[in-house]
């Protein structure tokens, strides 16, 4: 599995769950912040995303005390490297 792949796996998800919250998003994209574009998105909304990602690629990077993300690029990063 690719960036890309993972970038649009996040993507995905991220426009699904603000459109079941009956929010809008705008344009998003791999250099989009996840805090900035997240409007009324909260921390359980990442949470899940955390958890399909895991469930997705098999990957676990955030129990890393190092692993840190702002942008759907850097999240994506942790889940390929």
């Amino acid at each position: 599995m690719t960036q890309a792949d993972i970038e649009a796996f996040i993507i995905r998800h991220w426009k699904q769950r603000a459109q079941d919250k009956g929010l809008d998003l705008g344009v998003i994209g791999p250099t989009s912040d996840l805090l900035e574009t997240s409007g009324s998105m909260d921390s359980l909304d990442l949470a899940v995303l955390v958890a399909l990602l895991e469930e997705h690629t098999g990957r676990d990077p955030l129990s890393a005390a190092t692993a840190a993300f702002r942008t759907i690029s850097d999240l994506a990063r942790l889940y390929v490297e």
